[in-house]
């Protein structure tokens, strides 16, 4: 049994049902800055941030955050992750 991922705009992602599928979150996270995660139990962040990792390759932080009411966390990409690609691209361009 596997979440069902809707999309409910361009910046948001709604997580149905029990399990996450790691896979379509990192794709997700992949297209956008961040992903927020409602409901989940904080022993759960450090397993899903590891995930994220291996799944992009990417160093990945994990922020406690509130959509209105709704408590989650929020996955996004390291800002040194971040910086080092734009360092890297402008490198590129000389």
């Amino acid at each position: 049994m596997s979440k069902t991922i809707r999309r409910v705009d361009t910046r948001k992602l709604e997580i149905i049902v029990d399990r996450l599928d790691f896979k379509a979150i990192a794709e997700f996270l992949t297209k956008t800055k961040g992903v927020f995660i409602k409901d989940m139990d904080r022993r759960t962040v450090p397993y899903a941030r590891r995930r994220l990792e291996k799944l992009t390759g990417k160093k990945i932080v994990s922020l406690a955050a509130r959509d209105g009411e709704e408590k989650g966390y929020v996955f996004q990409f390291s800002a040194k992750t971040v910086n080092n690609k734009k360092a890297n691209n402008s490198s590129e361009r000389k």
